[in-house]
């Protein structure tokens, strides 16, 4: 089936189920605008595109809505019924618990009020009552049983009001949606008290139990800075690392003393503290100036070696080990011997006394003759 809106010409296809749970009233899905879907409901669409549904007899729509309102509805219609009076300004509830009211009793005209003009149309038309009767008559305005047809009902707040009317008590439903304001301790209106922005903020942690409150943290006093306890401190340091500085250098003393940069250094810290520094050995700074070999004219069998060297070193060395070999035409050895400080230099003091830097010494040993085989020697400081 389908209908047409009055308003924007839109037609729409529509069912039998919807057309009874909504009274025959939709919403246009285009414009908003609310009809009667039974005024242009037709079995087919029209041949022009642009066409109107043909418009139905009021009287066609008896039989559909006697279809969709139950037959006891349409006769409670016809009974008379109490006039509804103005309910009294609402009271609050009463602590015990209100009797029920009975559903069948409330006026269809409140929970029909979305379409309540035309449920009057379609009454009076199924009943057989004038139109105008029903607008002018508050008798026919309401049922004593609600339509069977399935309506999203609000939620609603109800006040019951009791009038004595010749007798008999009337309950009327007074639908609201209004809420009642909740009921207060005293009658005075509550006042609403300036915040104090200065005041004291509020201890939250007071409100909490024993078990969550966090356990109290100790603070120690900041203990007062001692002037003199720093200076004591920054002296010892110093000495420490003065004391270190000292270690490291009596342990590189042999490196100190041969770097040109440090030795003057050494020497004057030394002359300071009246200490006596090893004998520094730089044999790579001994230089071989001349050499000789000739049979010993004193000795028969023996071969006489004299030498001169040179301390090329900026410091006192002291007297080397000479190492003097013999070696045949292939320069294999044939004899060796090392002569020390004390067999060459017979003087306790000047052996003591070293090799003072840039000066030349003459040194000479005996040492017996290999024969004919040695035709080569050769020096070596040690």
């Amino acid at each position: 089936m389908y209908t047409q809106c009055p308003g924007c010409k839109t037609i729409f296809e529509i069912d039998e189920d919807a057309l009874q749970a909504s009274l025959g009233i939709v919403r246009c899905g285009h414009c908003a605008q609310r009809f009667d879907a039974l005024r242009t409901l037709s079995n087919s669409l029209p041949a022009e595109p642009d066409a109107a549904l043909p418009a139905q007899d009021p009287e066609s729509l008896t039989p559909t809505l006697t279809d969709v309102i139950s037959a006891d509805a349409i006769k409670a219609a016809a009974k008379p019924r109490r006039k509804r009076t103005p309910a009294p300004p609402a009271v609050p509830p009463p602590a015990t618990t209100a009797p029920a009211v009975d559903p069948a009793s409330e006026p269809v005209a409140d929970w029909l009020t979305p379409a309540a003009e035309l449920t009057r149309v379609l009454l009076a038309d199924a009943a057989g009552i004038p139109h105008e009767d029903m607008q002018s008559d508050l008798e026919w305005q309401a049922v004593d049983q609600p339509v069977q047809t399935e309506l999203d009902i609000a939620p609603a707040t109800e006040t019951l009001a009791t009038e004595d009317t010749g007798g008999d008590t009337a309950i009327v439903g007074d639908n609201t949606t209004a809420p009642v304001p909740a009921e207060t301790a005293t009658d005075e209106p509550l006042a609403a008290e300036p915040i104090d922005l200065d005041a004291a903020p509020v201890d939250t942690d007071a409100d909490l139990p024993d078990a969550a409150a966090p356990p109290p943290l100790y603070v120690p006093p900041r203990p007062r800075r001692s002037h003199l306890r720093d200076g004591l401190w920054a002296l010892g340091c110093l000495l420490l690392a003065l004391s270190l500085t000292g270690q490291l250098a009596w342990a590189q003393r042999t490196s100190l003393m041969l770097d040109p940069a440090t030795q003057p250094w050494m020497l004057r810290a030394c002359a300071s503290l009246d200490c006596r520094l090893p004998p520094i050995r730089a044999t790579a700074r001994l230089e071989l100036l001349s050499r000789d070999i000739r049979p010993d004219p004193r000795v028969t069998g023996a071969l006489l070696i004299t030498a001169t060297l040179r301390n090329d070193a900026p410091f006192t060395q002291p007297w080397p080990v000479i190492a003097v070999t013999l070696a045949d035409l292939d320069n294999n050895p044939v004899a060796m011997r090392r002569f020390r400080p004390a067999t060459y230099m017979p003087d306790p003091g000047r052996r003591a006394a070293g090799i003072p830097s840039g000066t030349t010494a003459a040194v000479a040993f005996e040492v017996v003759d290999p024969g004919q085989r040695a035709v080569a020697f050769h020096f070596s400081f040690q």
